[in-house]
């Protein structure tokens, strides 16, 4: 069904997708709404993915094949805006899956409520096939399909267990919305790069559709090299702390946002913590404490870490008691704790 005619450019990045990219793009193609066109951007894969993408664009015309060198994810979603024709973009990762209807439904949305952005839910699919339904959006609004943009990024900068996680992959969004705004990912970001952009996209615009049903499926099985240190982790959540910082100062709105920009801050000290404790890791025991002591001396975490505590409602209870730990210099127990939780108590290499 195409009943508002308006065009859906669907892209999707590709590396080393050979095992779940035919599931992907047959998901994307058995859409109710048929009036779509799927970006596959093959990030310079070093597996046969190139070759199944080409085997799929010979099978429909609606699919579009774009290949280059590893430049990673953001690079990726940028050339795909970039040739996008469509009125609309959306974006899903090569190892997760749509519903068949999740367009269809996003669409309307967007048409009747007159909004740039629609957000649904969506599912973790489990190694054995098992899904848990994940609903971060019946608490943004009372209304039905559509919230204002500040409850929701109010919701996306707390660290609760039901804040609204800042991926662009359950989002369909209005192509001129990027345009009017040049609104593109950052390249270079590894980490939390579609919160800014997802956040930016919030900041442009007053209200988003509210699509309360669970139409993205996204497989955790492949989430393995979250347990690898990421050598950039620390220098890209500095980053975008500091753009979240500036972010909220220039938000229209009486509401302190403040403390959730600070909540961000601290919350980048656990994570950091947890990631320096991770295989490939190449600090020793005493050297991931130093790493953790340091951070804690530095004047915006330190401040960071006081207004979090004095937050605890914000915050889900594991991470909280972590940063509890770290102001009262007790770092070593989270170190242990996450390196107990990664198996890893040696220095790599």
């Amino acid at each position: 069904m195409s009943e508002f005619g308006k065009k859906i450019s669907i892209v999707v990045p590709v590396y080393n997708s050979s095992n779940t990219l035919k599931r992907c793009v047959q998901s994307i193609l058995n859409q109710t709404y048929s009036n779509i066109e799927i970006i596959l951007v093959d990030d310079g894969s070093k597996d046969n993915s190139i070759e199944i993408c080409r085997e799929l664009q010979n099978k429909d015309s609606r699919i579009i094949v774009v290949s280059g060198p590893n430049e990673g994810v953001s690079i990726a979603r940028n050339k795909g805006i970039e040739i996008a024709s469509g009125e609309y973009i959306a974006f899903v990762d090569s190892d997760d899956y749509i519903k068949s209807d999740m367009y269809e439904k996003l669409i309307e949305i967007a048409e009747r409520r007159k909004v740039s952005l629609v957000f649904c839910n969506y599912e973790e699919i489990k190694k054995n096939g098992d899904s848990r339904p994940i609903d971060q959006l019946s608490q943004v609004s009372k209304r039905n399909d559509y919230a204002n943009n500040i409850d929701i990024i109010e919701h996306m900068l707390q660290i609760s267990d039901t804040n609204i996680f800042g991926v662009c992959w359950r989002t369909l969004i209005d192509v001129n919305l990027l345009k009017q705004n040049s609104i593109r990912f950052t390249p270079g970001i590894t980490m939390a790069e579609d919160l800014k952009f997802i956040l930016e996209c919030l900041g442009a615009t007053l209200k988003s559709g509210i699509c309360n049903e669970y139409l993205y499926c996204f497989d955790v099985t492949g989430l393995s090299t979250t347990s690898k240190f990421m050598k950039t982790q620390d220098q890209d959540m500095d980053t975008i702390n500091m753009w979240i910082r500036d972010f909220v100062r220039k938000l229209s709105t009486s509401r302190d946002f403040k403390v959730y920009s600070s909540i961000c801050m601290a919350n980048t000290v656990v994570i950091n913590a947890a990631n320096v404790c991770k295989k490939f890791s190449p600090y020793n025991m005493l050297e991931r404490v130093s790493y953790v002591k340091k951070k804690r001396k530095q004047a915006d975490y330190r401040v960071a870490l006081s207004v979090s505590l004095r937050n605890r409602n914000l915050i889900m209870k594991k991470r909280w008691i972590q940063m509890l730990l770290i102001v009262f210099h007790l770092e070593v127990l989270v170190i242990l704790f996450h390196s107990l939780k990664y198996k890893n108590f040696k220095k790599y290499g």
